[in-house]
């Protein structure tokens, strides 16, 4: 996804860091810009136009609540290491108050491009030093995921870790997202952190989600393209955790942007977080 057919990525993949950029006050991205061209920032416009304009400051929000938690965990286990699945060109490990060592999962040519930037930006002094090892992984794929969970539960050897997986659960088929909710549950702790967002089923009833879906089915050039929707009591009954709290985006607004009115709901596509601890 987000490449061409030569697996040379496409602006589209830098999209989060545009709505990041937007508004650095409220998602404390600092270092959005370093992904952003002004390329990207034509083709962030022509998305908001095919979607809804409300996308940049709701991811805002939604980054701003992970990177509060993942620096409240940071803190509290300068010794723990973060899992960031689906990791795309976010900048986690550089936001934290305390650097903890971190892993991120992505698609093969995702995660080599990002790694050599990422060494160029340390190089050049523009980012700060931090331990990233980089795993490549099909998460679309059960058997690839079962892979997964061995070399992480590998690499995390025990430590307390804070595992997210922000915006990706949409893309992945229902078998894919039973695997990964499994395996995770088998190789985290009792105490640990897994954070998630997806969308409720009732909000496939609005025009922008299917415009969403339309859009990314012309992304991907694939016409039988569709996302997964999750009902809160999915969270609820997952076996290896409990279920500690539930956010959408007004009530994220509300917190974080009192002043700020989304309108109506028709008007945002809620994609909530889930945020979970393991019995």
């Amino acid at each position: 996804m987000f490449t061409d057919g030569n697996n040379n990525l496409e602006d589209t993949a830098f999209l989060w860091n545009c709505f990041r950029e937007s508004n650095i006050t409220l998602s404390r991205d600092h270092f959005a810009s370093l992904w952003v061209t002004d390329s990207v920032r034509a083709t962030t416009r022509q998305h908001c136009d095919d979607t809804l304009p409300s996308e940049p400051f709701v991811h805002c929000l939604r980054h701003r609540l992970f990177l509060d938690l993942l620096s409240g965990f940071s803190t509290q286990h300068p010794q723990g290491v973060f899992v960031n699945l689906g990791a795309g060109f976010t900048n986690y490990p550089y936001l934290l108050p305390t650097p903890i060592a971190t892993c991120e999962v992505d698609q093969r040519f995702m995660g080599e491009y990002k790694q050599k930037k990422l060494q160029e930006l340390e190089d050049s002094g523009a980012l700060p030093k931090r331990d990233i090892t980089f795993i490549a992984s099909d998460l679309a794929v059960p058997q690839a995921i079962q892979k997964l969970t061995a070399q992480l539960d590998q690499w995390i050897a025990g430590r307390p870790s804070f595992i997210l997986m922000e915006g990706l659960l949409y893309y992945l088929p229902q078998p894919a997202v039973n695997t990964l909710f499994k395996g995770l549950g088998e190789i985290q702790k009792k105490g640990d952190t897994l954070a998630a967002m997806s969308f409720r089923p009732e909000e496939s009833r609005k025009a922008a989600y299917r415009d969403l879906a339309i859009y990314f089915q012309r992304q991907f050039n694939n016409p039988n393209f569709q996302p997964t929707a999750l009902p809160r009591s999915f969270y609820e009954n997952l076996p290896h955790y409990q279920l500690t709290a539930h956010y959408n985006y007004f009530e994220l607004a509300k917190h974080y942007t009192p002043d700020h009115d989304l309108g109506r709901s028709e008007s945002v596509l809620e994609e909530d977080s889930y945020i979970l601890l393991h019995k």
